[in-house]
């Protein structure tokens, strides 16, 4: 007995010495601090007036169907760092990504992985869905004496934040990116041959169309009958050429439209003082706003083709995969085939019950007479 004790007590002696004298002449570092993250430290609501603070126009939002903001305040803990996030709610994602085009500038670039996201000069902005966000200007500086690789990675973008804070930041905000729900209520794309980066523009109401196009008539272009303008600049054999493409709902109200800017603008007029060059293709008007030459603006305007397809009027699958559709289709064709197949038996009732009522109270009737008296039988041999 005392033999087998003194040998677990050894056994368990050498255990301890092989764990502590390898390590003796390692040092072990327990963390004590946590990595940095956003908390929500304010949140309130805004009158739209109050956007002149951060640099937008009333008018422009309420074009668009904002009619109130709201203000978040995002802490970064532990350095206890704030920004101000400005959040919103336009009338559809096609407003929002309207927001989203006429408030980003040139010298706002993208983020990896998160789409219609630009980051710019203390400010980045978003669309989300029917949601145009704002990240404004941190309150305070980045504390100093950081490592030489976080001064690096701040140098690639306006925050005095690291990169990776910035991209957790705009997550937490905004999400990973645009749903394809959201992404489907966006216009169509313009060419991509030729366009600037970031140039486009989505106009909805003259405050939009005078802010990007000062000394263009917009009253002309005819917002009140449901005109959507899109203006980009494009490149055109060293030259910049603007484009305004404006797009009505029907053909009609375009060739007005068109007609009325042909008079009043000039419009394909070479010896104007400002000439605009454009063209009619059904349901869309083409202007060059500013070009140096019409053989510029022939060029970028041949860019611009209309096309048009005919489509039943059926509801949009959605995001439902090829089986499910199928499966979908089965199971509806099978009830319906059930509620046939009820209805003939409630008839079936109806009729049986109804002869034998007619039999039992209208025996005199012609309904009410045994089939026997009104079916006539030939018995041929």
């Amino acid at each position: 007995m005392i033999g087998t004790m003194a040998k677990r007590l050894a056994l368990g002696f050498a255990l301890l010495a092989a764990s502590v004298f390898p390590g003796a002449g390692q040092s072990n570092v327990i963390p004590l601090t946590t990595t940095s993250k956003w908390h929500l430290t304010g949140s309130q609501k805004l009158p739209l007036e109050s956007i002149k603070e951060w640099g937008g126009d009333p008018a422009i939002e309420a074009e668009y169907g904002v009619k109130t903001l709201l203000l978040r305040t995002y802490t970064l803990y532990p350095e206890d760092d704030s920004v101000k996030v400005l959040i919103a709610e336009a009338a559809d994602a096609s407003s929002a990504y309207g927001l989203y085009t006429l408030y980003r500038t040139d010298s706002m670039t993208t983020v990896n992985n998160l789409p219609l996201t630009e980051v710019g000069e203390g400010s980045a902005v978003m669309a989300r869905g029917r949601t145009f966000i704002r990240i404004l200007q941190p309150e305070a500086a980045s504390p100093p004496g950081k490592s030489g690789s976080a001064a690096k990675a701040e140098k690639s973008h306006p925050f005095p934040f690291t990169l990776h804070q910035i991209q957790t930041l705009l997550v937490l905000v905004g999400g990973s990116g645009p749903t394809p729900n959201d992404l489907r209520g966006l216009p169509s794309p313009l060419p991509s041959t030729g366009l600037i980066r970031g140039s486009e523009k989505y106009l909805l109401g003259q405050q939009a169309a005078k802010r990007v196009l000062p000394d263009f008539r917009s009253d002309l272009i005819g917002f009140s009958q449901g005109a959507e303008a899109r203006l980009a600049t494009y490149r055109s054999q060293g030259a910049k050429v603007q484009v305004l493409a404006v797009t009505y709902p029907t053909p009609q109200i375009a060739h007005v439209r068109f007609r009325t800017m042909e008079k009043l603008l000039g419009v394909n007029n070479a010896r104007a003082a400002s000439p605009i060059y454009g063209k009619l293709t059904g349901s869309f008007v083409i202007l060059a706003v500013n070009s140096s030459s019409a053989q510029s603006a022939a060029r970028v305007l041949d860019r611009f083709k209309s096309t048009g397809s005919v489509t039943w009027n059926e509801r949009y699958p959605g995001d439902q995969t090829l089986l499910s559709q199928v499966i979908r289709l089965v199971l509806a064709n099978l009830i319906f085939s059930f509620m046939l197949a009820g209805l003939g038996l409630c008839g079936g009732i109806l009729f049986f019950g109804s002869k034998y009522v007619a039999r039992r109270w209208f025996p005199k009737s012609a309904w009410g007479q045994p089939d026997e008296a009104t079916i006539i039988r030939l018995n041929l041999q």
